[in-house]
């Protein structure tokens, strides 16, 4: 689990018994990636990918974070899958500081208004990949970011939720990672939209998480990963790091086990779990007179943290300085 700043960040998944999935910091060797680069602000880790298992975001902000500036109330996450923004959250005191994101919301206008869920799962490799990697530009595509930037206020807005192909990760796609359809909002399940007064600008944001997924294979490619002879003959091998991070076995079972179960267990067919907050996709509104209207009395919501399919409250957008972001959050 990665932790820069005092954030913690990790990837789980319900095959790997809501475990974090493996981390491993890039090697030495490698161009352009660093473990953390204070220039650019970033974290940046490995994680093995197996076509089909779908993962969730846990994240956890430990202080001192928010106590060493006052004015930070809330800390917003956004996603971008090779680029393109797929979500945006935040958390806050109320929330304990921790939580999960597992998809995001979009409308489905052949449910009549209603809202879709699309949760994160692995796509399958391109056929014959194996684990061909161009070593020199590997680091250019194929990778998840999370950026982090500090907030100061919140108030209460309408929803507002674009269909999936409306956006630009719906067209033009999400790289190795599939969006998958898991059902339909209930609604029962309020949904509540937030705009927020950014402390940092979108693009220094206070903190990014780089997380490149690749197959075994491709991590062995990279040398991210070796495999140490366990008896004289060869016949068994061990998995290790070459990075010095201490694991010295590591249990690449479930891998395995997802791919067995990818075809007769797809994820959507699972029983929908009850909703506590769950993040919409940005918004475009342009927002005026924040000062103002974020000076009085805005509903600071409900919610309890880490106990259903996300956490923290909402999505965000914000002006290229500090600015405003539009959230929406759900009690």
């Amino acid at each position: 689990m990665p932790t820069y700043k005092n954030i913690t960040l990790s990837l789980r998944s319900s095959a790997h018994e809501t475990a974090p999935l493996l981390e491993f910091p890039p090697p030495p060797h490698l161009p352009g990636v660093r473990i953390e680069d204070a220039r650019s602000s970033t974290a940046t880790v490995y994680v093995p990918a197996s076509p089909g298992l779908t993962f969730w975001i846990a994240y956890h902000i430990k202080p001192p974070a928010y106590l060493e500036d006052p004015d930070v109330k809330y800390f917003l996450f956004k996603l971008y899958m090779e680029g393109r923004h797929v979500v945006t959250w935040a958390v806050g005191e109320e929330d304990a500081w921790k939580g999960k994101t597992m998809f995001g919301l979009f409308e489905n206008a052949a449910w009549r208004g209603g809202v879709e869920k699309r949760a994160f799962a692995f796509a399958a490799g391109r056929e014959g990949d194996g684990g061909d990697v161009d070593v020199e530009r590997d680091h250019e595509e194929r990778f998840m970011e999370v950026r982090v930037l500090r907030a100061s206020a919140r108030k209460r807005v309408q929803r507002e939720t674009p269909e999936l192909m409306e956006t630009e990760v719906g067209r033009e796609g999400a790289g190795g990672i599939n969006l998958v359809n898991a059902g339909c909002l209930k609604k029962e399940n309020p949904k509540r939209f937030y705009e927020f007064v950014l402390i940092d600008s979108l693009k220094e944001p206070f903190a990014k998480f780089r997380y490149y997924y690749r197959s075994v294979d491709q991590l062995e490619t990279l040398g991210v990963i070796v495999r140490v002879p366990q008896s004289e003959d060869e016949s068994e091998d061990e998995v290790v790091t070459d990075s010095g991070n201490g694991y010295e076995s590591l249990d690449l079972s479930f891998l395995a086990r997802n791919d067995a179960d990818t075809q007769s267990t797809p994820f959507c067919s699972a029983e929908a779990q009850p909703i506590e907050e769950v993040i919409s996709v940005e918004s475009s509104q342009e927002l005026k007179d924040c000062d103002a209207e974020l000076s009085g009395g805005a509903d600071d919501g409900t919610g309890q943290p880490d106990g259903g399919l996300s956490g923290g409250r909402g999505v965000g957008r914000g002006f290229e300085w500090a600015g405003m972001a539009q959230a929406h959050a759900q009690p």
